[in-house]
């Protein structure tokens, strides 16, 4: 294939930039910093696009490298040609992948291709990103010293035996990562015998704790001996103590009969002493009302006699006189009136006087009863004179006896509980120690089992790989001596390994190619992809871009590179970016 054209709206330093192809050797000549690599950037992501950013990765992430410093819109289209025929892909580009724009048009019918934005350089090639970037792309100070998957396939001839391109590379590490899992996964025998010393220690605490067990077994039979005879004798406590009680109790109530019956002879005899003086007080009251009968009358006789003599002797008036008797009559007949009124009150004294005779009689009689009450009293209290209050001293000796047995056994038996529970536990843990022992050795048998057979299968395709390799890799060898023939100054002996890997043959073995020269790593870098670009782009031949690639190289070097640009320009494409004149071809 070729690229007839290329329109870069903005991408990186560049902008409004468009520069047409032709085929075989298309030199771009321009001073440093320029943005060549911003071109070949470019023409990358047109055909696979840019990734998403990886995590953590900020400095390099391709999308902010090359945002336009200048602003407007991101990205532009490229023109290519194929056996197929002419086709435009246009992208623009946003900060992710998911604002991306992608557009395929067929240019000699103008209908937009439907395919998938990231493979198109994949359907068109044959290889992912990373394949053709270290194939088509000669960058400057960049050698290819590793091969990807896909590269490492074509070389070896696996891709004849495989639909997918995975390599033989890719299955050794993957064994390799299993066998080291399986290794790192497999218990040790240490696990084993930690296993077994665990165990032996349980048993040994067991002993231990059954020991200890039988010792509180002594101790608790001893405290049920102490508790026993402590509730025994405070049985007896309490027996001699309810005898006592009793007693004591019988002379507390007679005390307390005798303080009532003191109390209700107390009550009679104020009742009696009251008794009396009110019928004195009533005795008194009805002989003063007897002389106000009697003397009251004479008064009045004597003032109507007197009324009387003056009124004869004309010393008042008649007038005066009658109205004088007529007052006098009438405060007699007020006076006899009330002498009346008293006389029926002295009958009514009388009746009380006689009924606070027959309540002091009663009284009286009452107050003998009481008397004969506390006699008899005082008598029952006599039989219990020497009855105190019984002493609980002995009795809460007693108690407490029993309760410290009891509080010292029901530890001893929690203690006990407790040794037992840990007994239990060890075995249960034994129990499931051994079972974990025999799981473990299980284990070890069958991760051993596993890399016997991952051992056995790597070695087999390790061999396989060197037998196929050895098939394909003579070739590519006779390839880059013929290539580097041609620089006649070179007279180092370099091979690539299976795993595409440069090595100098020397004399004291193989060595690195990574220490030679800038200028030696370029012309083999060059020679080794010019090697893959052959044997791997069997879909589509590629364009080939080369970033001032000889600019180490001296004058002849740099003759026979240019020769062998001119030759491969009959096949490729040649793509060929340079900021020095010496370099033009």
């Amino acid at each position: 294939m070729k690229i007839t054209k290329i329109h870069i709206e903005n991408f990186g330093k560049l902008q409004n930039e468009d520069i047409e192809f032709k085929e075989g050797v298309n030199q771009v000549f321009h001073e440093n910093s320029w943005g060549k690599s911003t071109l070949f950037a470019f023409i990358n992501a047109m055909f696979y696009s840019m990734p998403a950013r990886a995590k953590g990765e900020l400095v390099n992430y391709e999308r902010t490298r090359y945002m336009p410093w200048q602003g407007g819109k991101y990205g532009g289209y490229l023109e290519y040609e194929t056996k197929d025929g002419k086709f435009r892909v246009t992208r623009y580009f946003e900060k992710t992948p998911e604002g991306d724009y992608y557009e395929l048009k067929n240019l000699q019918d103008n209908k937009i291709i439907t395919f998938e934005s990231e493979r198109l350089g994949e359907s068109l090639f044959g290889l992912g990103k990373e394949s053709f970037e270290v194939t088509a792309f000669f960058p400057q100070l960049k050698i290819a010293s590793s091969s990807t998957p896909q590269i490492t396939a074509s070389l070896t001839g696996l891709d004849k035996f495989q639909n997918d391109l995975s390599s033989v590379k890719n299955a050794l590490k993957v064994l390799d990562a299993r066998i080291a899992r399986e290794k790192k996964e497999k218990p040790s025998d240490e696990d084993i015998s930690s296993y077994k010393k665990e165990i032996a220690e349980n048993n040994k605490l067991i002993v231990e704790q059954t020991k200890k067990i039988e010792e509180i077994d002594l101790r608790i039979q001893e405290v049920k001996k102490a508790e026993t005879l402590s509730e025994k004798l405070l049985s007896e406590e309490k027996e001699k103590n309810d005898t006592k009680i009793k007693a004591f109790n019988c002379k507390l109530d007679l005390q307390l009969k005798v303080t009532e019956e003191n109390n209700k002879l107390n009550d009679l005899l104020m009742k009696a002493n009251i008794l009396k003086d009110s019928k004195i007080k009533e005795n008194s009251t009805n002989k003063q009302k007897n002389k106000a009968i009697y003397v009251i009358p004479v008064i009045f006789l004597a003032i109507i006699a007197l009324i009387s003599v003056l009124a004869i002797t004309d010393k008042i008036t008649t007038l005066i006189a009658i109205v004088s008797v007529f007052a006098s009559v009438l405060v007699c007949v007020l006076i006899e009136f009330l002498i009346v009124n008293t006389s029926r009150k002295k009958q009514e004294n009388f009746a009380t006087i006689k009924k606070i005779d027959a309540d002091l009689k009663d009284c009286e009689k009452n107050v003998l009863i009481s008397q004969k009450v506390l006699k008899s009293l005082y008598e029952q209290l006599e039989a219990y004179k020497d009855i105190e209050n019984p002493d609980r001293q002995n009795m809460e000796m007693f108690e407490s006896q029993v309760n410290t047995s009891k509080f010292e056994r029901i530890t001893i038996e929690s203690e006990r509980k407790k040794i037992s529970d840990e007994i239990d536990d060890l075995i249960e843990a034994n129990e499931k120690l051994r079972m974990d022992c025999d799981a473990i050795a299980e284990q070890i048998s069958k991760h051993d089992s596993n890399i016997e057979i991952l051992t056995k299968t790597r070695d087999l395709m390790l061999k396989a790989q060197e037998n196929v390799s050895q098939r394909f890799i003579v070739p590519v060898n006779d390839e880059l001596k013929k290539t580097l023939s041609r620089f006649s100054t070179i007279k180092q002996e370099f091979v690539i390994d299976t795993e595409w890997k440069v090595k100098e043959n020397t004399n004291f073995g193989s060595k690195d190619f990574e220490y030679a020269s800038q200028g030696l790593k370029d012309i083999i870098s060059f020679c080794q992809r010019i090697n893959l670009i052959n044997k791997i782009y069997n879909k589509e031949k590629p364009f080939i871009m080369l970033d001032d690639t000889f600019v180490n190289l001296d004058d002849n070097k740099m003759k026979v590179a240019k020769e062998l640009i001119k030759e491969m320009a009959n096949d490729y494409q040649i793509i060929y970016v340079c900021c020095n004149s010496r370099c033009l071809l």
